[in-house]
């Protein structure tokens, strides 16, 4: 009997408030139920980041390349080169007509329009910072573009014209450091950030950068009204609850993205889409 109640204690201190004593684990006010899983084995080698808007499905390559699917999950476009250049997203974000990749190769981000049309398909000249390893990136919906540097520790924020807003982040360990960002999202009107090397999600506000929660194997963000959904490595947790929402076992969530009541969950070693509904 000590011994359940003490791994019952452990289960409860998993994933917390940074900073908070652990409280017993409430029932979690979202649910997932799958609805849809998309194989995309023969299309991709290595996917790693996806976007969706009701009608397509875009998807980056690890390897190179954007893929573009059907609701049902047929290849409608692929592209392999931006202009005669390759390229190779790091991480894949989306306004109403436009789709922005953060690109390791040029260190820069290129815009493309979701036709996947190449003739306005460019790279954002982006003022005063010389980037090192752009990894996540969201925009927002007045068109400000937060963007993560790996290699950097930075977070940035641009405007739709690429003029640098502000920055933050400082190499370290400490709450309001940053250790190779990777992930970025907007929850409760703040940007949150997957610190990976802090094991650690990060919420950045204009007075500080604070920690959120504390959990090893951090893959992705993803928000849903006034919920965040961490990936790991473990699967998929709900903050602020803290409870591991029930997916198929070994699911791998490198990216995740929520969409009206939908939940998509990229599985990067699996090479599939599962798409929950939220309820």
């Amino acid at each position: 009997m000590r011994h359940l109640l003490l791994w019952s204690c452990l289960g409860l201190l998993l994933l917390t408030p940074a900073g908070a004593l652990a409280e017993p684990a409430q029932p979690a006010a979202v649910r997932l139920k799958l609805r849809q899983t998309l194989n995309l084995q023969r299309t991709t080698r290595q996917p790693n980041a996806l976007v969706a808007d009701g009608r397509f499905i875009y998807v980056t390559d690890k390897t190179g390349g954007l893929c573009k699917y059907d609701a049902e999950g047929t290849l409608v476009t692929e592209l392999q080169r931006v202009n005669n250049d390759f390229f190779i997203a790091s991480d894949l974000a989306q306004d109403n007509e436009y789709l922005y990749l953060p690109d390791e190769l040029s260190k820069s981000i290129i815009k493309i329009s979701k036709r996947l049309d190449l003739s306005n398909a460019h790279k954002l000249d982006l003022k005063n910072v010389e980037l090192l390893s752009p990894a996540g990136i969201y925009v927002a919906k007045n068109q400000d573009i937060y963007l993560t540097d790996s290699t950097g520790d930075q977070v940035y924020c641009f405007n739709a014209f690429g003029l640098l807003e502000w920055r933050r982040g400082l190499f370290g360990d400490a709450p309001q450091s940053l250790n190779t960002p990777r992930a970025v999202v907007m929850y409760a009107n703040s940007p949150v950030v997957l610190d990976s090397g802090n094991n650690a999600v990060k919420q950045i506000t204009a007075a500080r950068i604070s920690s959120l929660v504390s959990y090893p194997g951090l893959l992705s963000l993803a928000a849903y009204q006034d919920k965040l959904f961490i990936g790991t490595k473990q699967g998929i947790y709900l903050y602020p609850s803290g409870e591991l929402l029930s997916t198929p076992q070994n699911v791998y969530p490198e990216d995740l993205f929520s969409l009206n009541d939908s939940l998509y969950v990229l599985d990067s070693q699996q090479r599939k889409i599962l798409i929950y509904e939220i309820y």
